[in-house]
């Protein structure tokens, strides 16, 4: 029996870590959930701070509750308390930046394995390593990632991103996979455990549903066609926001293009046709624009706000009767593909002149669109260029779209690690490895 801590500093986190608590709880372990009692009651991303008030009921007991007062003491608070500390999404690139300043997570972290507490950080949120600069493996004892897919994509983007002689790269190359192969265990996301358990209890006379899940959209500076095209009702508008901030990107594409509200108003009329129910998926983040458009056209409008994240995740408990989902630039289409519904991807552009360089190429590589690919995949997903969504709403059979089962299993074992042996299992083997 282990003291095993977990640190919360978001409810989101139990999406992706609450199955991991639950199966060291069924294992006899000790857990401790730390909660930064400075930040209870406060709000972050539309979202309220962790405590002991608002967490989940776990299916094997019931951690025990560390309170922190404010970050710089954390690792006084956990250090008597832990044989083992988790974290979601540990990892921090150039993390020895933060090594003099006691008021950041970093400093506490290394603080902790200074004192022989080991950390694990469950690197397993979709592709978010990707991301990161090598030395960031550095800043813990062992990552759990989601697939060797995302550790191939990883590896590429740094290699692209090296600029080396032939040479050098080769040696680069070398190094990458020593800190891979030493610090790195590949174990698929605790997430997904939730979607695919949903995929084999649930998704029975799958013939018989009628709703289009459809994932409201995200506008972001770093996506220069959302920020100009998608963010705004009018054309002029975005035509001169292309002009003066963006040196004209994307004007002629303004001038044809559909506009975004021209996209939720065809959803809304497929759905009058085929007597379809539409749910709108959007989260506090995402803002307010386009909600009296969405609300017109839904049945139902979730605005992220209340979201339960376990051990029922809300984004699962609305595709029980989904027909098939609507993403633009979401990774939801994952787990979508994981719980047996079918896909529609409205695919944008990706501009290299406004990402920092590796978000861009982790961008290029992995929402390139290409067939066989996440986001376009025969018999799951159903890409669809921007320019092209309204003819595809209009033509498309979409009484007669359906899974491909076969194809759901390869690509649910490439891009989302899932094997026979649940996520929450591997995670907590790599965790026990440490003690």
């Amino acid at each position: 029996m282990a003291k095993i801590t977990f640190v919360i500093q978001r409810l989101p986190f139990f999406k992706v870590i609450g199955g991991v608590i639950d199966e060291a709880l069924r294992r006899g372990h000790i857990v401790n959930l730390a909660l930064d009692k400075s930040q209870i009651g406060k709000i972050h991303k539309g979202v309220k701070r962790p405590s002991k008030h608002l967490l989940p009921k776990f299916l094997f007991g019931k951690p025990k509750i560390i309170e922190y007062d404010q970050v710089r003491n954390l690792s006084d608070s956990l250090l008597p308390a832990s044989d083992v500390v988790v974290l979601n999404c540990g990892c921090v690139s150039d993390y020895e930046n933060f090594l003099d300043n006691p008021d950041t997570y970093p400093y506490q972290y290394q603080k902790i394995r200074k004192s022989g507490v080991p950390l694990v950080s469950l690197h397993s949120h979709f592709y978010d390593n990707c991301v990161l600069k090598l030395n960031a493996y550095s800043s813990v004892d062992l990552t759990c990632v989601l697939s060797d897919y995302s550790l191939k994509l990883h590896k590429e983007v740094l290699l692209d991103m090296s600029n080396l002689a032939k040479d050098q790269k080769e040696q680069y190359e070398k190094e990458i996979d020593q800190v891979l192969n030493e610090k790195v265990v590949v174990t698929g996301s605790a997430l997904f455990d939730m979607f695919d358990n949903f995929y084999h209890s649930k998704r029975n006379n799958y013939s018989k549903n009628s709703d289009i899940v459809f994932f409201h959209l995200k506008f972001m500076h770093r996506y220069p066609f959302l920020d100009i095209f998608a963010r705004y009702h009018s054309r002029v508008i975005s035509a001169l926001i292309s002009l003066c901030l963006y040196k004209g990107d994307y004007f002629s594409k303004i001038l044809k293009y559909p506009r975004y509200k021209d996209i939720i108003k065809r959803v809304g009329n497929l759905a009058k046709q085929n007597q379809f129910n539409i749910i709108v998926k959007s989260r506090p983040k995402h803002g307010k624009q386009y909600i009296n458009e969405l609300t017109k056209i839904s049945q139902q409008f979730i605005t992220g706000a209340d979201d339960e994240f376990y051990p029922e995740f809300t984004s699962m408990k609305i595709l029980q009767h989904a027909k098939f989902c609507v993403h633009i630039r979401t990774f939801a289409v994952l787990e979508s593909v994981i719980a047996g519904v079918p896909s529609v991807h409205i695919q944008i552009p990706a501009n290299p002149l406004y990402s920092d360089k590796q978000n861009f190429h982790f961008i290029e590589k992995i929402r390139s669109c290409a067939p066989e690919t996440m986001y376009n995949y025969s018999g799951c997903v159903w890409n669809v260029p921007w320019e092209d969504v309204l003819y595809f709403f209009d033509n498309f059979d979409f009484k007669t779209i359906e899974q491909d089962s076969e194809k759901r299993d390869k690509y649910i074992q490439y891009f989302c690690g899932i094997t026979e042996r649940s996520a929450s299992e591997k995670q907590m083997d790599a965790i026990e490895k440490l003690l």
